[in-house]
């Protein structure tokens, strides 16, 4: 997902789509990384609207 704003706004919006989506937030920052990504940490969304 790419997300909308830069730096620190960037991942906060990252964290609220993971948590709405209820999927886990994956970031070298937080000590993971997408190399040890299983299915299981990942959430799903009915509809997903792009609006760019």
């Amino acid at each position: 997902v790419k997300a909308p704003g830069f730096g620190d706004r960037k991942k906060e919006m990252l964290q609220d789509i993971s948590m709405l989506t209820g999927a886990e937030f994956i970031s070298e920052e937080v000590g993971k990384s997408l190399e040890n990504v299983e299915l299981s940490h990942l959430g799903s969304a009915k509809k997903v609207i792009d609006n760019t």
